[in-house]
Parts: C-alpha cells; sequence; structure tokens
C-alpha cells in the first residue's frame, strides 16, 4: 500500500499567498492608459495652440509612428499661441492619432496618443491624476471644442504636470455624412460655418454636389471652380515642394501655398513639353484635362511640412509663396506631371514643368531624354 505525503502546512501557507495574489489583482488600481481624442461626430477638425510652459521645444501632430508622422505645429511653446490649422475630415467614433517630437538637452523624444510606452503615457495622460479627471487630460470647453493637456515627450525622464503646452481641438460639425479624409483625403466638403472662420485657411469652395445640396447662393465665379482633392495629387506635391528654393532655404518655417492652381505664366511664353513618348503621352493629355478649368488646392493635406492657403489676391510681390497645377496621372497613377513655382520676392522667383514616378511607393523625378520640361527663373 503506498502511503500518501501530506503537506498540510505547505498547502495552507500556498492558498495564503495564492488568494493575497487574486485580492492584488482585482483591486489594485488600472494602470493609465494614453488617452486619444474620439470625434463625437463627423465633420472637420481643427487645432491650434493656446498656451504652455515648457522648457523644452516640440511639434505637435498626427501619426501612429515615426513612419506616418505629419506635423502641423512647430516650436511649441515658444510659438504659442497658434493660428488654427486644419487637418481634416473625421467620421463619428473616429479615433484620431495624434502624435509630438520633442527636443530636450540635444535628445529627440517621441509620443503617440495611439500607444502605451512610457513617453506615450505620460504625454497623453494624467499619469498622477493631478487633474482630478481620473488620468485623462482631454477637457470639453464648448459643445465643439475641447483642450488637450499635454506633457511634452521627454516629460517621463522629468515629471508630469499636464501644462508642457496646451491644445484646443475645434470640430466643426458637418451639415451631411462626410467622407473621412484623415489622415489623407478622398473628398472634402466645406461647410458655410467653417468657410467663415476668419482664423483657418479654408477655400471657399462648395463642390456641384454641395451646391445641389446647400439652400444658399455662392459665386457664379466660385461655382465654376473645383478643388484638387486626390490624395495622391497631394502626394506629388509634398515630393516636390520641399524641393523648392525657399523651402530648402528655410526648411522650419511654414509654407504658404496660393489657393488657385496655376500652370506655366504665358507671360513667358508658349512652353509645353513635346514628344514625351507613348508612355508618358497619356500623362501630358491628363495634366493638360486637368487643367482646362479652374482648380483649388485645399489646406490639411498630409504634405509633411507646416502649410496654409492663401488666396491668390492676397499675395503680393514681396511674399513668399508657392504655386502648383493640378496633376495628370497615367491610368495607373505610377507616373505624373505638374507645374510647380516659387516666388521669395521681386527678383526671386522660378518654376518649371516635373515629370514623376513612383518608384517603391513614392513619388521620384523621372528623367526623360530629349524632352524639355520648360522651366523659367527670376
Amino acid at each position: 500500500m503506498k502511503q500518501r505525503l501530506q503537506f498540510p502546512g505547505f498547502y495552507r501557507h500556498m492558498g495564503l499567498l495564492l488568494f493575497s495574489s487574486m485580492a492584488m489583482f482585482l483591486f489594485s488600481p488600472s494602470p493609465i492608459l494614453a488617452e486619444s481624442f474620439v470625434a463625437p461626430y463627423s465633420g472637420t477638425l481643427y487645432i491650434r495652440c493656446i498656451g504652455g510652459s515648457a522648457g523644452a521645444t516640440s511639434d505637435f501632430g498626427t501619426g501612429t509612428n515615426l513612419s506616418d508622422w505629419t506635423p502641423y505645429l512647430r516650436n511649441l511653446p515658444p510659438s504659442c499661441p497658434t493660428t488654427e490649422i486644419q487637418i481634416g475630415n473625421v467620421t463619428a467614433g473616429q479615433v484620431v492619432p495624434f502624435a509630438m517630437r520633442t527636443q530636450w538637452l540635444g535628445k529627440e523624444y517621441w509620443a503617440f496618443s495611439t500607444a502605451q510606452d512610457q513617453a506615450s503615457t505620460t504625454a497623453f495622460s494624467d499619469t498622477d491624476n493631478s487633474l482630478k479627471w481620473g488620468g485623462k487630460i482631454i477637457e470639453q470647453t464648448d459643445p465643439d471644442t475641447w483642450v488637450m493637456h499635454l506633457d511634452d515627450a521627454a516629460s517621463y525622464t522629468v515629471d508630469d504636470n499636464d501644462a508642457d503646452f496646451l491644445i484646443q481641438i475645434r470640430l466643426v460639425r458637418a451639415r451631411r455624412q462626410v467622407t473621412q479624409n484623415f489622415p489623407s483625403t478622398e473628398t472634402e466638403l466645406v461647410d458655410r460655418d467653417a468657410s467663415m472662420n476668419k482664423n483657418a485657411s479654408i477655400p471657399a469652395v462648395v463642390s456641384f454636389v454641395a451646391v445641389c445640396l446647400f439652400p444658399f447662393s455662392i459665386p457664379a465665379q466660385q461655382a465654376q471652380e473645383s478643388t484638387v482633392s486626390d490624395p495622391e495629387a497631394y502626394a506629388v506635391y509634398a515630393a516636390l515642394i520641399p524641393q523648392e528654393y525657399p523651402i530648402r532655404r528655410e526648411p522650419q518655417k511654414p509654407v504658404v501655398l496660393q489657393r488657385e492652381a496655376e500652370t506655366f505664366p504665358a507671360a513667358f511664353g508658349s512652353c509645353f513639353p513635346q514628344n514625351v513618348g507613348q508612355d508618358w503621352q497619356p500623362v501630358v493629355d491628363s495634366y493638360k484635362a486637368e487643367n482646362t478649368n479652374s482648380r483649388v488646392v485645399i489646406p490639411g493635406q498630409p504634405l509633411r511640412l507646416v502649410y496654409s492657403v492663401a488666396p491668390k489676391s492676397s499675395l503680393g510681390r514681396d511674399d513668399t509663396y508657392i504655386q502648383v497645377s493640378a496633376v495628370g496621372f497615367n491610368a495607373s497613377k505610377t507616373r505624373a506631371m505638374v507645374y510647380v513655382a516659387f516666388h521669395c520676392g521681386p527678383k526671386c522667383a522660378g518654376g518649371a514643368h516635373h515629370f514623376v514616378e513612383k518608384v517603391g511607393g513614392a513619388w521620384r523625378e523621372a528623367a526623360l531624354p530629349n524632352v524639355s520640361q520648360c522651366g523659367w527663373d527670376s
């Protein structure tokens, strides 16, 4: 007969340990996580910095990691308060992935509202609950505005005071359901309230659909304009605009983009690429068609630089700004043609046609032997 070994003291001790562990698991407070802004209704989203006290400087924008990071506000908090920036359309229930990059003591730090690393949770939550909001940092201040009480991305190494910089969010309710265009845009319907905001650079443009749906009158000239809304067009702009002289000269300075699309100036004579070959001829034909009617560009697109849109009538010969045309594509959108020009004073300007092709998912300048791309400078 086998003797059964008994360890009553051992099992009693293990039972107490198990009970204590379960009690700690059940009754210990939940960890505080980074807080993201969730759109309560569909509309157009705007942000601006309204204050702050950080010793470090930060850029604020959107993204879930370094590869899709898009800055909208720079040099915070020294540049606060900033003007309001439109970042795009959102749909009800959409999580907006805010992000920040901080420079401090010669090092670079990153934080993302959708991440849970230490830098992100410190920046996008109240880890010590000093605000008494249960660890949350987003405060609703009006029916359509909120304030994010943020630490910068380096604060996890120092403190958590929720006041390094304050970002105001404003969501202008859509008059009808909008197509989600954040972080990239497919279509944009600008409602009347948004277009009247004096701080944001919003084009006073109404598409044909909007003309049919909204019972208010608009000038005949605006009714004929068409918005450049294809995300791929803005990807082409994003590849070329940073190469223009004023941007290379002052890469941290916000860019002004002329609202009205422009083609090669008639004042410099008739200049258009010829004999481009069968692979590129559909691109040239598309370029001509896209620029037959008046086109306008819109703010809040992922150009990977801070920019605003200004009407041509507001720009003078001493202003610095960029002009672009509408973009012509081939059917598969792997080749494109566009005109880009810069202006930075009376004797500082230039422009040219560009042929670009998509290589490895990115747009690059294409070499077309024996084809003049028609450029000018002054």
